[in-house]
């Protein structure tokens, strides 16, 4: 039983020193940081990413025309979120937070109403109300 036991402990040694210098860690931070670097690249060459969509990645959600958001609306994709999002988080930077249906429903009443606008104009135009 013994020399079972070391065997098997011997065997498991060998196979650990064998993978022991293939092994390390990823960073989840670097890799991503790697992506988006990447995509900033060929962002010039495509507009479009299904993986990042620019809003999402530039941070400029509020260049987003107002006839654009109605169609994301619509759609109820990431980017009608995102500028949702982005819309309450410009307001709530200025300290004029608001309840998220209401300011849902007024930003989709004035790009109806003005759909060339992008959804910073929309939002300036909902805090001077």
């Amino acid at each position: 039983m013994k020399k079972q036991l070391a065997s098997i402990f011997v065997l498991c040694l060998a196979a650990g020193m064998a993978h022991g210098n293939t092994f390390e860690l990823s960073d989840p931070a670097a890799e991503i940081m790697e992506e988006y670097q990447e995509y900033n690249k060929n962002r010039e060459v495509s507009e479009v990413n299904e993986n990042y969509p620019a809003e999402a990645v530039s941070g400029t959600a509020g260049d987003t025309v107002c006839s654009e958001y109605l169609v994301y609306k619509q759609e109820q994709s990431q980017r009608y979120w995102s500028g949702l999002y982005w819309v309450q988080g410009f307001m709530e930077g200025a300290g004029d937070p608001h309840d998220t249906s209401e300011t849902a429903s007024w930003i989709e009443n004035y790009c109806h109403e003005h759909p060339s606008d992008s959804l910073t104009q929309a939002a300036e135009s909902f805090m001077d109300e």
